[in-house]
C-alpha cells in the first residue's frame, strides 16, 4: 500500500460470545481498551468494524468507560428502506451482525457506544476487485 508507517496489527477473538456478560479476551480487544483510555492525547478514537463486533463488545465488557472514549464506525447494515432497495437473495440477518449475534445485542442493546453507520447500498458503491 505505499505506508511508511508500521502499524501494530493485534489478534482478535477465534469465537463468538456464549453469553452476554463474559469478555473473550484477545490481544484486540485489550488494545482497544488500551488505546481507548490513552490520557496523552486529546484526538478522537474511531473503530471502524468491516465484520462482527465481538472486540470491540469485549473491550467494552473489560471496561465500560471506552464508551466515552471512541466512536464505533459500522460496515453493516440493511439499506435504509426509503433510499435504496436490498441486493437480490439478501439474508434477514445482516452479514456482519450475523457473525455474532451476541457481540451484536452488546454493543446495540447493552452499550452507549456512539455509532456511526455506513449501510451495505453505500459500501457496496466501493467494490474493487482482488486484483486491485
Amino acid at each position: 500500500m505505499g505506508c511508511s508507517v508500521q502499524f501494530s496489527v493485534y489478534e482478535g477473538a477465534n469465537s463468538g460470545f456464549s453469553d452476554l456478560k463474559t469478555p473473550i479476551i484477545s490481544e484486540g480487544a485489550s488494545a482497544i481498551v488500551k488505546e481507548a483510555m490513552r490520557e496523552d492525547t486529546s484526538l478522537p478514537l474511531y473503530i471502524v468494524c468491516g465484520a462482527g463486533f465481538t472486540d470491540i463488545a469485549s473491550a467494552y465488557l473489560l471496561e465500560p468507560k471506552i464508551a466515552g472514549h471512541l466512536t464505533l464506525i459500522r460496515i453493516g447494515g440493511p439499506e435504509y428502506c426509503d433510499l435504496a432497495p436490498p441486493p437480490p437473495g439478501a439474508s434477514s440477518v445482516e452479514y456482519n451482525f450475523g457473525i455474532d449475534l451476541k457481540a451484536g445485542q452488546i454493543i446495540f442493546n447493552n452499550s452507549d457506544i456512539p455509532i456511526w453507520q455506513v449501510p451495505r447500498n453505500a459500501y457496496r458503491q466501493a467494490l474493487l476487485s482482488f486484483s486491485e
